[in-house]
């Protein structure tokens, strides 16, 4: 009986690990936090010149609790914010920063959150269209189209606390890999959404000044997959031990 429950626990524990693989978060919350996600890096480091007249902003969302939307020329639809803030974008104004020798697409956040709020990034797609007035969300946005998504080898979220309050601050950077829009089509549509969202709205933003390039850190190691092989082992030997 004791080994059938030391067996069910072990079991138990793999699930475990398992599910939290497949429901991973980049945690943000700290100031200078940064982390990579399916080949971007995501930074809340301060970027110079980041202030109102120094970005762009594309697409403005805003509901409480949950916020979704785009950036479009053409029909509005969920959580988009019909302002001058909200319109399509060229691929060509999107800076390009070089990080160790890779070429990225600067985008920023300006979540205009009350200070010290707590934000979730809970899907966020890039995708290259023809014409800057497409809508009708996701039928008119083919999969071809689909340049980066946060979710491409796993559900995965950005969680931000200790946000900036007003407006015009870049509270997160997301650097997309330059490579990832290929092709012929120009127009960047970037699709996000939010949970936790409530007080104003968030918007996305290109900066329009020269920007300074971040550094990246040393990649951590693995720790949740050190831990999943070390108890897998670990039952192994148990296992071979109680033949």
């Amino acid at each position: 009986m004791h080994k059938r429950v030391h067996v069910i626990m072990i079991l138990l524990g793999i699930i475990i690990f398992c599910a939290a693989q497949n429901a991973a978060a980049l945690d943000l919350s700290g100031a200078g936090s940064s982390g990579f996600v399916n080949g971007a890096f995501f930074s809340r480091t301060a970027s110079q010149g980041s202030g109102t007249g120094n970005i762009d902003p594309f697409v403005r969302l805003q509901h409480n609790n949950t916020e979704k939307g785009y950036n479009t020329d053409g029909v509005l639809e969920f959580d988009t914010k019909s302002s001058p803030h909200t319109h399509s974008i060229l691929l060509s104004a999107v800076p390009i920063v070089n990080i160790s020798g890779i070429d990225y697409r600067e985008f920023l956040l300006d979540a205009a959150e009350p200070s010290g709020n707590s934000l979730t990034i809970d899907v966020l797609k890039f995708y290259l269209l023809s014409a800057g007035n497409i809508s009708g969300y996701p039928a008119n946005f083919q999969n071809s189209a689909l340049k980066y998504n946060l979710d491409g080898a796993e559900d995965t979220s950005v969680l931000l606390d200790n946000l900036t309050s007003g407006n015009g601050n870049a509270d997160m950077f997301a650097y997309i890999p330059s490579s990832s829009f290929s092709g012929t089509d120009q127009y960047v549509y970037l699709y996000s959404e939010f949970s936790q969202s409530g007080g104003s709205f968030e918007e996305w933003a290109v900066k329009t000044n020269t920007t300074t390039n971040p550094t990246i850190p040393e990649p951590a190691s693995h720790s949740l997959l050190g831990l999943g092989l070390f108890g897998f082992l670990k039952f192994r030997k148990w296992k071979e031990v109680n033949r």
